[in-house]
């Protein structure tokens, strides 16, 4: 196995790692978008060497989306949000003629976007599993494993707080003006911990998959 595979791997892995603690200070925020942007590129790299290597088209695909699927999703995304510009800089972002049409096309461009990022992370699951069997590496399964796990706990999260919202719809605009911490935590409490629990069992999954690039022989 080429040693480049393990370290860029591992090493993209890692900086995926750190990055989020860069991300606390505004002033230094830069360096999150930095890491966050060099550790996907490594990462991506060698995804597609290990499946050229393997002979894995799943590999090879997920090293290739990993790179594609961010250009894609903030190109269509920009793309969209640029019609409502004006024509110069010194006017204030108005609404195209027809804002119906506007939001329509946006719904759209966010599905579309929603499709992309969710076939990305379906082939990083499905390549975390192939590589823990094709290499013997079990660190891969378990990265895999809580892929999976942080995705749903994530679904349920998300779907706490839109029940929680729409539990209590009648009292939001008072909320919005006069906001009652008890009436936040009833609203956000309980998802709000459930999607915390999500996002630490994704962050082991970067770990575990850091550890199995490391380990690769």
């Amino acid at each position: 196995m080429d040693k480049a595979v393990k370290y860029l791997g591992g090493i993209g892995y890692l900086l995926v790692i750190i990055a989020p603690f860069f991300a606390v200070r505004p002033s230094i925020a830069l360096v999150f978008d930095a890491l966050a942007f060099v550790g996907i590129l490594l990462v991506a790299i060698a995804w597609i060497m290990l499946g050229r290597e393997l002979g894995d088209n799943v590999m090879l695909a997920n090293g290739i989306m990993m790179i594609l699927a961010p250009i894609v999703s903030v190109g269509l995304l920009f793309g969209v949000i640029f019609t409502m510009l004006p024509k110069t800089n010194y006017q204030p972002p108005t609404l195209p003629p027809n804002p119906m049409a506007f939001l329509k096309t946006l719904m759209i461009v966010v599905a579309i976007i929603l499709v992309i990022g969710f076939v990305s992370w379906l082939l990083h699951v499905l390549s975390l599993l192939r590589a823990g069997n094709k290499l013997g590496k079990s660190p891969f399964r378990y990265a895999a494993y809580c892929q999976i796990a942080s995705f749903v706990i994530g679904i349920i999260g998300l779907a706490l707080m839109i029940n929680g919202v729409l539990s209590v719809a009648p009292l939001l605009q008072t909320q919005l003006i006069h906001p009652s911490p008890m009436m936040l935590y009833r609203i956000f409490g309980t998802s709000f911990v459930v999607l915390m629990i999500g996002g630490f069992v994704g962050f082991v999954s970067y770990v575990l998959a850091c550890v199995g690039f490391f380990s690769i022989e």
